[in-house]
């Protein structure tokens, strides 16, 4: 969960979950660690009561040192034929195959981008549980070298499993639901739009300084809106946004909830997701699947997500990025053109065909 919001893995594992259930002969078995007490009751529900004894990392610690399966661990593989693994939380079991969804290898790459680095030994854990699988989804194919070098992967043992997008999300929202959400938020149609939690490698910082590069006449019609929480290392970020809100400008909703998403994506007029890396980017095809056309990164996974639907950027770049949204807040054409494209494509990624996928990953690994 993300401030109330399913994150990307969470979207994955519940999409996922009801497509497998779904399948004729496939039963799944929802399997949790030990809930910790400030897990939302969702996450509890949705996990159910099957799972292993003790926490996670004192699982993995004993199980990297000694080889050992986890406690609890034969209690789980007598219910099941195999476990899936859909995030970092990979158990080392006897006699069942373990497939695990690991989305990149930032804990050890790039520690400085998450919450306060793994440290040398959980960057161990890390590596030893990844090749407790015997096969790997990698989310994107620039996943791939990350998970063979950083973590030790053997690439022959890696599919590559793109994400899905949701029916929903090309529904078109009610004009007197859209009406409510500018209400709501006091703001108006036609304005910028990121969604995603505030950490160091979304690069809001460069979204800011791209918007107030923009000229006078462009930002006096169309604000800047930020959909996320504060996540780790944003404190620069929050005071910097706060005082953009002081302009009227400048919006930061810190939570959104999931059924006036849509409508807010809806009523964007550009969608800016400059990320420096992510595993695959659910944002940006929330946005094609609602119309909007989107200005992103041409780094990490996000060229892939996109392809030619949308406008790529060096995500370092200020002027490429200010100029681009520029491009598209001033070019009807360019801007329709993109959100007919980027919705095309969006419908190429069903989390039906994830399903299908994945499938084909556990018949290997049986």
């Amino acid at each position: 969960m993300n401030g109330g919001r399913l994150d990307g893995i969470g979207v994955y594992s519940r999409n996922l979950h009801a497509e497998l259930s779904k399948r004729e002969g496939v039963s799944v078995l929802p399997v949790c660690f030990p809930p910790k007490p400030w897990q939302p009751a969702l996450a509890h529900s949705f996990l159910g009561k099957a799972g292993f004894t003790g926490a996670y990392g004192a699982n993995a610690a004993l199980s990297a040192l000694t080889s050992m399966p986890f406690r609890g661990a034969d209690a789980v593989s007598r219910r099941i034929d195999l476990y899936h693994a859909t995030d970092h939380l990979i158990p080392k079991l006897r006699g069942v195959p373990v497939v695990a969804t690991i989305c990149d290898a930032l804990a050890v790459k790039r520690p400085d981008w998450i919450n306060a680095g793994p440290g040398a030994f959980r960057s161990f854990l890390f590596k030893s549980s990844a090749r407790w699988a015997r096969r790997v989804i990698a989310i994107s194919a620039a996943m791939v070298p990350d998970l063979v070098e950083h973590l030790g992967v053997p690439e022959e043992s890696v599919s590559v499993v793109h994400m899905g997008i949701g029916q929903d999300w090309f529904e078109a929202v009610t004009a007197e639901e859209k009406r409510a959400v500018l209400k709501k938020y006091g703001l108006s149609e036609g304005y910028f739009l990121f969604v995603g939690t505030l950490q160091p490698r979304k690069n809001l910082e460069s979204i800011l300084s791209a918007y107030e590069a923009l000229p006078e006449e462009i930002r006096s019609r169309r604000q800047l809106v930020i959909a996320g929480q504060a996540g780790w290392g944003s404190e620069a970020l929050v005071a910097r946004l706060r005082a953009l809100q002081g302009g009227g400008r400048c919006c930061w909703l810190q939570y959104v909830p999931a059924n006036e998403l849509r409508a807010l994506y809806q009523n964007a007029r550009v969608f800016v997701f400059p990320s420096l890396s992510e595993g695959f980017g659910i944002p940006v095809l929330e946005a094609f699947a609602s119309r909007v056309p989107v200005v992103t990164s041409n780094v990490s996974s996000l060229p892939e997500v996109a392809g030619d639907a949308a406008v790529l950027v060096d995500p370092r770049s200020v002027s490429e990025l200010s100029e681009a949204m520029a491009g598209l807040a001033e070019d009807q054409t360019l801007a329709v053109s993109l959100a007919e494209r980027g919705r095309a494509r969006a419908a190429l990624m069903t989390w039906e065909a994830c399903a299908s996928k994945t499938l084909d990953v556990y018949r290997k690994a049986m």
